[in-house]
């Protein structure tokens, strides 16, 4: 029975408001499935031979609807359907055996699952291609019947020759002992050997050349050969600090001259803690010196170069003795008119300064 448009064949539970096969007018028939299965189109037998029949279903959930596209006439026997991956359909012949491909790829790693690759016969066939011996593009063979884990390899007329460290040292004339002694001179001398000569040289000690080889001296025999016992060990972050405590020494200038830091001054400055130890400024312009907070051993002396306005500002927790007077803490001192005068700040204990004036005033 042909199936004109639109075409509807009911389900067979009666029940008419669910159609099960529908062919509308674009030629298209639709097979619906149920709410418990996909749809199924079943080929039956000929009717001569049974019931049995062939049947063609989707999966029970379809990601997106798709329609193949089947190819123009039948393939070559063996040929098989696959897809362009745009839903066209064509004949293709099956890869059988690896043989027939000359370019295989792997798309991942090959198991041989305890099996051999064959056709790899390393041995006879390909020693007879190759040329042995020791040049470029050549095979070389193992020429060690005792070559062992841990050999070094030497090359030789035919091949390579497993060696042991000792043999390598004896190939390399390396023996160290006796034969190396006999064939070196020992002393201080260009191309001679040295020895050790001390049973007690320890770890962190200096060497010293003696006539006999060399000789393990500590920290404070090198200091006795030197005759450094008076130095002490001062490391570099001490002897640049801006102060150092000297206990029992004595800085002899000799024929030389200590001379303290100076610097002229010529606009307002703030002094570091290194700048107030023995500083001496001279301030030719009108400025004010702020100083840092006071430290045991700080000492500073300010020359007025003109008569220009120069304050003095301490720490604000610390406080000026001006010529014996006390002021305030943060107060400061100004000299404003005296050319050539002079002040010496100088510590005073935790609480401040004590300056040593001709014209100069506090705060009020």
């Amino acid at each position: 029975m042909a199936l004109t448009a639109n075409y509807i064949l009911k389900a067979t539970d009666g029940d008419s408001a669910e159609d099960s096969v529908v062919h509308d007018a674009s030629g298209i028939i639709t097979v619906d499935g149920t709410s418990t299965q996909s749809a199924e189109v079943r080929l039956a037998e000929d009717t001569d031979n049974g019931t049995n029949y062939l049947g063609v279903k989707p999966p029970a959930a379809v990601t997106a609807s798709k329609t193949f596209v089947l190819p123009d006439g039948d393939g070559t026997a063996n040929q098989v359907l696959e897809t362009d991956g745009s839903l066209t359909l064509s004949w293709a012949t099956k890869l059988e055996n690896l043989v027939e491909d000359t370019t295989p790829q792997l798309g991942g790693n090959l198991d041989l699952n305890s099996n051999v690759i064959t056709g790899l016969e390393i041995g006879t066939d390909v020693l007879a291609q190759q040329t042995i011996g020791i040049a470029d593009d050549n095979l070389l063979e193992v020429d060690d019947a005792d070559a062992a884990d841990n050999d070094y390899a030497k090359f030789t007329a035919n091949g390579l020759e497993g060696r042991e460290y000792s043999e390598v040292r004896t190939d390399l004339g390396l023996v160290i002992g006796t034969d190396v002694l006999a064939e070196q001179t020992i002393g201080i001398a260009d191309d001679n050997l040295v020895e050790m000569d001390d049973a007690d040289a320890a770890d962190d000690d200096y060497a010293k050349f003696t006539a006999n080889g060399l000789e393990g001296r500590s920290y404070a025999e090198v200091k006795t050969d030197l005759s450094l016992e008076n130095v002490d060990n001062t490391s570099d972050a001490t002897k640049n600090a801006a102060s150092v405590s000297l206990t029992n020494k004595t800085i002899a200038a000799e024929s030389n001259t200590i001379t303290p830091y100076t610097e002229v001054l010529s606009a307002s400055h703030t002094l570091s803690a290194a700048e107030c130890y023995g500083g001496v400024y001279y301030v030719d312009g009108a400025a004010t010196l702020t100083l840092p907070a006071i430290a045991a051993g700080m000492q500073i002396t300010v020359y007025t170069v003109g008569a220009v306005a120069i304050s003095i500002d301490p720490n604000a927790s610390d406080l000026i003795v001006l010529d014996g007077t006390a002021g305030g803490d943060g107060k400061k001192i100004t000299n404003t008119s005296t050319a050539g005068d002079v002040a010496v700040l100088t510590y005073y204990g935790a609480t401040g300064w004590y300056a040593s004036t001709n014209t100069w005033t506090m705060e009020a």
